[in-house]
């Protein structure tokens, strides 16, 4: 098991910076698509329906998956 506290300063800075930008990354993207199907936005088209429903639950769980990723990495962090 790595401990991130035992590296040196510059390298703890440097991954708590990457960390924040993908936590922040992944938030925005998962509350975009959250926002899309609370507001009931659909395409015009009834043949891209069934296409945009399934896109938009893989999105959801990826970016949940991610989320869910990268809270582990941060509760190792302490």
């Amino acid at each position: 098991m790595l401990m991130i506290s035992s590296l040196s300063f510059p390298y703890v800075a440097i991954f708590d910076s990457i960390l924040l930008l993908l936590v922040n990354m992944i938030c925005i993207n998962l509350a975009g698509v959250i926002t899309f199907l609370l507001q009931d936005i659909r395409p015009n088209n009834w043949w891209e329906a069934n296409k945009a429903k399934k896109a938009t639950k893989k999105s959801v769980a990826l970016w949940s998956v991610l989320l869910a990723v990268l809270i582990f990495l941060l509760s190792l962090r302490i």
